[in-house]
């Protein structure tokens, strides 16, 4: 479900331009792809467990993403019957610089809840499957929940009869903002020699 890509359209072309009756040759190439983005999902972890806080793709998904790439190689043919040949490689990947955000800060409360945190508010919750289970159908899903939209708790107690802290469910600032963007522009050369 993660990389469910609903649309992918992928197109590759070339053309070859022959030099000096055909012993040289100079390849120009070309390659698209355009794809939806990926689902997003809220997603809580403690005891080394993550699990979806509400459906899965719940948060949307990452923009549409386009990429187009082009190269350029270039051979020079010499020696008797052409035998030997120099090719000349340019590559330029991401040719327009494109920076489309490709990832997406899918949790609230930072990278993982402490065990302390979950067990303040459910008792019962003691490890990995036991924490699975109270996300699902315990009631810890909408706890947490609850304590997310309560925004910056800071210090203030507010677990069972006032003993635990909040400040664990703070709401992290870079929740559903962008976190990973598309490769920056690159350029390549290359020179090899056939023999």
């Amino acid at each position: 479900m993660a990389t469910d890509r609903p649309h992918v359209f992928k197109l590759n072309a070339g053309y070859d331009i022959n030099w000096s009756g055909g012993t040289n040759v100079t390849r120009l190439s070309t390659f698209f792809r355009a794809q939806n983005g990926t689902p997003l999902s809220t997603k809580v972890s403690a005891f080394f467990a993550n699990t979806f806080l509400n459906s899965r793709g719940d948060l949307g998904r990452t923009p549409f993403f386009t990429q187009t790439d082009f190269a350029i190689t270039h051979t020079y043919r010499f020696g008797s019957d052409s035998r030997y040949s120099v090719v000349f490689n340019l590559d330029i990947i991401n040719l327009f610089d494109q920076d489309i955000v490709n990832n997406i800060d899918e949790t609230p409360v930072g990278s993982s809840l402490g065990n302390t945190d979950v067990v303040g508010f459910h008792p019962n919750v003691v490890d990995e499957t036991t924490f699975i289970q109270q996300i699902f159908g315990g009631g810890l899903s909408s706890t947490i929940k609850e304590l997310i939209n309560r925004g910056d708790a800071g210090a203030s107690t507010c677990g069972a009869a006032g003993t635990s802290s909040c400040a664990a469910f703070k709401t992290d600032a870079s929740f559903n903002q962008p976190i990973g963007y598309q490769g920056p522009r690159q350029v390549r050369f290359g020179f090899r020699f056939v023999f």
